[in-house]
């Protein structure tokens, strides 16, 4: 399957591998089919590309790439809607994003203004084994998140 991006040109993609989320992403319902592209050399941040609009592209990472691990439970009504039969099945990604010049509040540092930043509290959730996903939005993310010493 041949795509068009905004970010990365033409791309050829295997459909087996589209990632889907039947509710969208809260604020991108249209757009419901993704696909995970990470660029050559650079691991850690990976590209959830839209299917259904070329230009929209968000930057994922897996957390605990950073030593940040989630403990939530989902219902049973959200496992049921990504197919999910065992916690291995799941894999959890974060939402990067840089904060709007606009929208920046003043009192902030400009130095940490302008860094990227990663969205804790609203993960994504995906069934890896199904490729369906949705955002979950955490209560207490800072009870709900757990970060760990590096091993050395």
């Amino acid at each position: 399957m041949q795509i068009s991006t905004t970010r990365f040109g033409e791309i050829e993609i295997d459909p087996d591998t589209v990632i889907t989320f039947p509710d969208g992403i809260p604020g991108f319902e249209h757009c419901t089919r993704y696909k995970l592209l990470h660029e050559e050399g650079k691991p850690l941040i990976q590209w959830l590309q839209s299917l259904d609009d070329p230009d929209l592209t968000f930057s994922v990472v897996d957390p605990s790439a950073f030593n940040i691990f989630y403990e939530f439970a989902i219902t049973e009504e959200q496992a049921a809607f990504i197919g999910l039969h065992e916690t291995g099945e799941a894999a959890v990604f974060m939402l990067l994003y840089k904060p709007d010049e606009n929208s920046a509040n003043e009192e902030i540092d400009p130095v940490l203004r302008d860094n990227v930043r990663a969205n804790a509290s609203c993960p994504l959730v995906v069934n890896m084994r199904t490729l369906t996903g949705f955002q979950i939005r955490l209560k207490d993310p800072e009870r709900e998140t757990i970060i760990r010493e590096r091993d050395h």
